[in-house]
Order: structure tokens, then sequence, then C-alpha cells
């Protein structure tokens, strides 16, 4: 059976026209749609709906009690228009009788890790069905392996009438492997409207899973935590699709906290491979044999794995990174006639892995702890490799700070987020070859996807670099600035709201790392607040999947100006002089001048204005309402190619 029949989207039935236009999209797509009723407005015809849409199985559910009548009436009005299905709750009680072809649901939800008795509750439920009527049951999962025992109920029941799996953020991968163990259908949502945290929305489900789907397939993924900002999981998924329109198995995040309790019931439910990361490395080199080769000896050499297969019964291990790092240096093997010097920058785990691995290579190397590194000098080295945090969002800095590398150096820096980071700047402007961490990342999975897959085609790395860069691309963050009161708090939440994006106000994270409020800082210090706002950006701009709201007067310094004018997404909130003059008497603001506010505006948007333009890549009126400020941004960047499209 085709995956995509075996989709179902949960819907909210509001707005008619904008819920047919959804519908006219996904009619034929996929199987099912289920309708939410939780908000049904009087007037909508269900009946219609479901003559309109006959290619569709129809299903509904209500989550939230009606103040008009109970759910219960509520849910048959939608069994007694001719839906294929109805989900009842349990707590409800017993589920009413149906017109003859209409499916009862009989569902349970948890709502926290409990401990729930899930043996005790399906029994209840399932001497509640009768006929083709279905049994499902969501758990909740803070971490993946908090949902070994809902998926466990598939060992004893007919899953073809079973819809077990847990929701949270640690239960997004159990959907999928609910989906291979038989379960009829996956739920999935709209972009941007999940109805259960850790739904997959349908556009990702119809991207990454195969056309055919089952207890066979090739289960991989990811582990870690946190986990789910994961790139692995987008290549892997590409890298198993190779010249096919779907990949051939599946790789999805999994969130773990257990290390030895998750690997037990990955084993159990058919789990072959993951790539690891923080912080389990160093337990899953505990809890399994190093593979023989390469791999395994650099994962034996510094106590730590990437890389966990599952193999006739046990699990095994191997650590990649230092393949990856050497592969994406480029350099050839040295020898004792041409020795060859690598520095690597740093002493951990990753470090150790480059180390083993260049020495392989014939590379004489120089690892060096922290504190070590102020006394060493790059210029002496034929590649280095920075093997630190430091310079990542999470760790800003610059190592060797004033002693770069020699021009046309080989020179890699594992840190991928931001892509740009200060040291690899340092080296470019030295004249290295500078090596971004993603080419490491890309490499490592490469020596990974050859162990796990050894008799597949290996994929072509130029396609999964560009395939790479298109998605960091997609990913980055979207950055709004214009004058104040123009609009950039409110437009950014809506913006972030619609793409279930984050939202930062750069003037709080201002404040909250300054511990100083920006009204006395301008007015005392207005050179060190523009410094920090300078720096603040650099790292706004690295956030991905996130909204941005900037201060108005981010644009006095001209390193600012030309950051943003170098990123693909700068939005310029206009607003006429009028508007903000309203805007700022009705929400009154501090001072910037001794002007009144009238002159003041005039003043700073005819002294801004020339670099909102220079630093932005599309403009919008805020002067209307916000929805088309929302619809207008999200359509240009659409358009463009650089935005998820499906909005």
């Amino acid at each position: 059976m085709n995956v995509s029949s075996r989709i179902l989207v949960s819907l909210f039935a509001r707005e008619e026209s904008s819920l047919r236009a959804r519908l006219d999209w996904l009619h034929g797509k996929v199987g099912k749609v289920e309708l939410r009723l939780d908000f049904l407005p009087e007037d909508l015809n269900l009946k219609s709906l479901v003559a309109d849409y006959p290619l569709l199985e129809w299903y509904a559910a209500c989550r939230v009690i009606p103040v008009t009548e109970s759910r219960t009436h509520r849910l048959m009005r939608a069994a007694e228009a001719g839906f294929h299905g109805v989900d009842f709750p349990m707590e409800d009680g017993p589920a009413p009788e149906v017109p003859k072809g209409v499916r009862r649901i009989h569902s349970w939800h948890q709502e926290s890790a409990d401990g729930a008795d899930f043996q005790a509750v399906f029994k209840d439920l399932h001497n509640r069905a009768k006929g083709k009527d279905l049994v499902k049951m969501v758990a909740w999962a803070d971490y993946a392996e908090q949902a070994w025992p809902i998926l466990d109920l598939y060992a004893s029941s007919n899953p073809n009438s079973l819809l077990a799996f847990a929701q949270g953020a640690g239960g997004g991968a159990s959907r999928v492997l609910a989906l291979q163990l038989g379960a009829p259908w996956i739920y999935s949502s709209w972009p941007g409207e999940a109805t259960a945290p850790g739904q997959w929305n349908m556009v990702e489900l119809m991207d990454f899973l195969p056309r055919t789907l089952h207890s066979q397939t090739p289960a991989l993924g990811v582990l870690g935590d946190p986990v789910l900002h994961s790139l692995s999981p987008m290549l892997w998924q590409n890298a198993m699709q190779g010249n096919e329109s779907e990949p051939f198995g599946t790789y999805l995040p999994y969130p773990v906290n257990d290390l030895p309790a998750f690997l037990e019931g990955a084993a159990r439910f058919g789990l072959t491979a993951f790539s690891v990361t923080a912080p389990h490395k160093q337990q899953a080199f505990q809890n399994a044999t190093p593979l023989s080769g390469s791999l395994g000896e650099a994962a034996s050499a510094c106590q730590a794995a990437n890389l966990l297969l599952f193999q006739n019964g046990n699990w095994y291990c191997g650590n990649s990174d230092g393949i990856g790092a050497m592969d994406a240096l480029g350099v050839a093997p040295a020898t004792a006639q041409a020795p060859k010097h690598l520095l690597v920058l740093g002493a951990g785990g990753a470090a150790s892995a480059v180390r083993v691995e260049a020495e392989h290579r014939g590379w004489k190397v120089r690892t060096t702890h922290r504190e070590e590194i102020e006394n060493v000098d790059p210029a002496n080295f034929d590649a280095v490799v920075q093997a630190t945090p430091v310079g990542s969002v999470a760790h800003p800095g610059l190592l060797t700070a004033g002693r770069p590398p020699c021009a046309g150096t080989p020179s890699l820096d594992m840190v991928y987020h931001p892509l740009q980071t200060e040291w690899l700047q340092q080296a470019s402007d030295a004249g290295a070859r500078t090596i971004p961490g993603t080419q490491m990342l890309l490499h490592q999975m490469l020596a990974q996807y050859a162990a796990v897959f050894p008799n597949q085609a290996q994929p072509d790395p130029d396609a999964l670099r560009d395939k790479l860069h298109a998605f960091l691309q997609n990913r980055q963050a979207l950055v709004l600035i214009g004058a104040r009161a123009s609009g950039k708090s409110t437009l950014g939440r809506n913006l972030a709201e619609a793409l279930q994006w984050n939202f930062l106000d750069a003037d709080a994270v201002l404040e909250q790392q300054s511990g100083r409020s920006i009204e006395a800082w301008l007015r005392t210090d207005p050179t060190g607040f523009r410094d920090l706002e300078a720096q603040i950006l650099k790292q706004l701009l690295a956030q991905p999947n996130t909204v941005v709201a900037t201060g108005g007067g981010v644009v006095e310094r001209e390193a600012s100006v030309q950051a943003l004018a170098h990123h693909k997404r700068v939005v310029w909130l206009e607003c006429n002089h009028e508007e903000l003059c309203r805007r700022q008497q009705a929400d009154p603001r501090p001072a910037l001048s001794k002007l009144d506010l009238e002159a003041e505006i005039e003043a700073l948007l005819r002294q801004r204005t020339p670099a909102y333009r220079t630093a932005s890549s599309f403009a919008v009126s805020t002067n209307e309402a916000p929805a088309s400020s929302v619809r207008k941004v999200l359509l240009h960047f659409a358009l463009q190619g650089i935005m998820p499209e499906f909005r």
C-alpha cells in the first residue's frame, strides 16, 4: 500500500473557504483527513464536504469540549454526515452507537509521562471495541525510550486495528515506527498547525517517507539530547534517496536520556543504526563493541563513539570524526620523505579521533589543551583543525586571536553553527583555505554510510553538499528592521507563529546579556551600547528557524548594515511618519534626542532610511493590518525559494 494513503492530515474546522482551499490541495495527494470539530462553525455543512472530496477518507475528533453542546453530540453530527470514522475519548464514557459503515475510534491520551498502566488501559478500550472499531492510545514521551512501552502493544494486538504512539518531544519517531509496525495511518498536521506536540506535518512526511513502509524497511536515526536540531536526518534521507524520488529507509531524530534503556528497545523494534551526538558518545562506546577497522580504532582511541550498529544481536560502535575531518581538509597522506604537521586545537574526544586518523595517514599531530593554545602558532603547521566548541553560537569567542594560519593552509573549524565563525574569518583574511564544519559533518556522515550500507552505491558528495547548503539557507533567521513603533515585535511574533519558529527581540537579548536597561544605557553610553548590539547581531543572524526583531538603531553601525545586507532574509518594515507619531503618542517611548516627538521621528527617518534600504532584501508596509504583512512576507520569500513555500 502506498504510504501516502496512510497519511492522515488533521485540520481544524474553521472558516469554510480556507478549509476548502486546503482540501483542494490534499485531495488525491493523501488518503485521509481528520476534521477537528473543536471550533466548528454552525453554518459548516459537513455532509457537503464529504461529498465534494470523494477521494478522501473522513474522520472526526474533538479535543476541546464545546460550550453549547456535548462533545459526543458534536461528534455524532459528523457520524451522521457520512464520515468514515469518529474519535470518542475514553473519559466521556462508552461510545454511542453510530450509523452503519462508520468506524468508532476509542481513544485515550496521556498528558504527562506519569507511569500509566498501558496494558490496563488497552484492555479497557479493547473491551469497548466491536467489529471494525479502532483502539487509539497516545502516550507521553519526553524522551524516545519512554515510547517503547506503548509500541510494545503491537506485539499483542492486531496492528491494523491499533493506533498506538507517543506525543511529546520524544514521541515523533514513535509515530513513524507505529506505521512500520502496522498502524493503519499516521497523524499529521498542516504546516505550522500541529494538533499535538511531536506531530509531523504532512509536507515533512511526504518528503522523507519511502513510498512503501513495513517492518523490513531500514530504520535508522540520530540520538542525543538535544537532537531535534540535528542536520543528520536531512543528509541521511537524501543519501538514502539516491536517484529515486524517495529514500529506501527512514532516518529520524531520537531524543535520549537513558541510553541503555533506549538501545534495548531499539533492538526490539528493529532499529539498525544510529549516529550519536552529545552527551552520549562516551556511554555509546561503553555499551558496544568497537567495529573492526579505522572507525573502531578511532572509537577505542578516544573512548567515544558517534556511530552504533546493531548486527547479529549485538551493538557495535565506531567514530568517524577523524575520517570526516581529514577528508574535509582534502590533504594527501604524508610520508617519511615529505612529513606533514597538523595542529589540532583542542584535546577532547573529537580531537583524539582526528589525531588517530591523521597519524594513520602519516601526519605528525600536535593536539593542544585549552591552556596551551595561547602558546601555539598555527602558522607553523601544514594544516589546522579547530576542534573545540569555541566560536559556536552557544560558546562565542576566538581562539588564536591574531595568530591565523598561513596563506594557503587548509584550515577546518568543526563548528558549523554559525557557518562562518570568527576563527574561519580570521583564517580567510590571512589567505588560508578555509573549510566550514559542514564539510566535516558531510564527510563523517559518508564514512558512517559506508559502514551501515557497505553494499549500497555511495551517495554523491557534491549533490549532498548542495542539498545541505540549500537546507541551511532555508533555516536562516528572518530578521526585521525598521523604525521604532513600525511593528517589528508584533509582526515578528505573528510570523514566528505562522512558521512555527522561535521569536527573539534583540533589545530583550541585549538587556539580558548586559544586565542593563537600554533606556539608561543609551543615555549614558551610546557607543558601548552600539558595540554590543553589533556583536549580538552576529549571534542572532546565526540562529536557525528564528524570527528576530532588531532595535530601530541597529543600522547606526556600518558593520551591522553590511552583515544584514549579506543575510538572505532581512525585511524592512516601512511605516509613514504620521502612523509612527500616532503609535508613539499612544504608547510613549523614551526620547532619543532633545527634539519634540514629530521632529525626532522625522530626523531619524531621514538619517536611517538609506541604511534600512541597503540592509534589507525586502520591504513591506506596516501601515496596514499585521495579517496582511505576514502574508506578503511569507509569499515574497516563498517565491524567492528561500522560505518553506507551503504555508
